[in-house]
């Protein structure tokens, strides 16, 4: 009798093995790739889709107010203007209007008039804060909305600035001095934008005053220079505490930014009073004079220009803010050039450039190690209308 002989199949050698693990991680590298692609791509799209319905609730602010909303430091105070015009201080990035108006932007200015969460004595409308148990909630209900914010966009409280014998130097505007020009009663207006979740809001951590104007600033995370926030749940969060001011973030958890136009207001031309070159009334700064051409544009931000430009439009011999030779590099948009407000995210790197747009070898500031970072590669602008 003839044993018949089976053929089993060999096991596979220690190459073969070695192959297949190598194109087990392949594939799996290239979708965590792709996963982490399409996950960076559905933030943006999430941060960009929020950034225009901002963008259509100032809108819907400024057909109800006649006016877009004003820029708000940190701790929701009138923000310092940035020195114009830019005749006769050019070239130094402190003095200079072009160098100043980089740090011209809010953080707290969209949830401020976007969703007016503050309470009566801050805009108008609201429970009073300082109240508890059941007398805040029987006060007016819900607390989003506000009252119309007057003519200089601060519920009247720059008023008292107009006088030339009220002392009202730079940086001594503050949150509080809302309070005695507010009116309780009238129209509600808002909210202009829908809170879509619990990360959509958040609260800064206010810290020292870092660039002296006299107002506290956001305390920054460490690693990105991010302003640190907080949200519902979190160990240092606190509804009650009025100190800490409500922004509206993108998608990674940065405040978004909010621009506007510099107002041409009348400092511009030579003052005897000292006073009306601190601070004007608010119907200068909102309503300036048709007859006056020499207007900002959304173009002097730097951080909202296009970041891949052609070399040949860019001069290496001096910085973009800089306003000597030229006022600098002239690279823009029409959106920009045409634009009244707009919205910012630094995106998923969180990281960005004020003063160079463009990732130009050579441009003061560009030169060192941080010369090929492209922070701004990946920022996000939405420009209003």
């Amino acid at each position: 009798m003839h044993q018949r002989r089976t053929n089993l199949p060999s096991a596979f050698t220690l190459i073969e093995m070695l192959m297949v693990i190598v194109i087990i991680v392949i594939l799996v590298g290239v979708l965590v790739v792709a996963t982490s692609a399409a996950r960076t791509a559905a933030k943006r799209a999430e941060t960009k889709s929020r950034m225009t319905a901002m963008a259509q609730g100032m809108t819907a602010f400024k057909n109800d107010i006649g006016y877009y909303p004003p820029i708000l430091n940190d701790s929701r105070g009138l923000a310092n203007f940035p020195n114009f015009p830019p005749i006769g201080m050019q070239g130094n990035e402190q003095v200079s209007y072009r160098g100043t108006a980089q740090n011209w932007y809010s953080i707290t200015s969209p949830a401020e008039y976007l969703l007016g969460y503050g309470g009566r004595d801050e805009d108008g409308y609201g429970s009073y804060r300082d109240l508890g148990g059941p007398i805040q909630n029987r006060e007016e209900s819900p607390a989003l909305g506000i009252r119309h914010p007057a003519m200089d966009g601060v519920w009247g409280a720059t008023d008292r600035c107009a006088f030339p014998d009220f002392d009202c130097d730079r940086g001594t505007w503050d949150f509080d001095d809302r309070g005695y020009a507010i009116a309780a009663g009238g129209k509600t207006y808002g909210p202009y934008i829908e809170v879509e979740n619990e990360q959509m809001l958040g609260r800064i951590v206010l810290g020292p005053d870092r660039d002296g104007d006299g107002a506290r600033d956001a305390t920054l995370d460490p690693l990105t220079g991010q302003p640190i926030v907080l949200y519902p749940g979190d160990p240092d969060y606190s509804t009650n505490n009025k100190d800490n001011p409500m922004v509206l973030v993108d998608s990674w958890g940065s405040p978004i930014r909010y621009y506007r136009q510099v107002y041409p207001f009348k400092n511009q031309f030579p003052q005897t009073d000292e006073v009306d070159r601190e601070i004007e009334s608010g119907l200068s700064r909102i309503y300036p004079p048709n007859s006056d051409f020499a207007r900002p544009t959304l173009s002097d931000y730097i951080v909202l220009r296009p970041f891949n430009l052609p070399k040949s439009s860019v001069n290496a011999s001096f910085g973009d803010y800089n306003e000597a030779y030229g006022n600098g590099d002239p690279s823009t948009t029409l959106e920009l050039q045409t634009g009244n407000i707009a919205f910012f995210s630094a995106g998923a790197d969180k990281q960005l450039n004020n003063r160079i747009r463009a990732d130009v070898f050579g441009l003061p500031g560009n030169e060192d190690d941080d010369a090929t970072d492209e922070f701004n590669a990946d920022n996000i602008v939405e420009i209003g209308p």
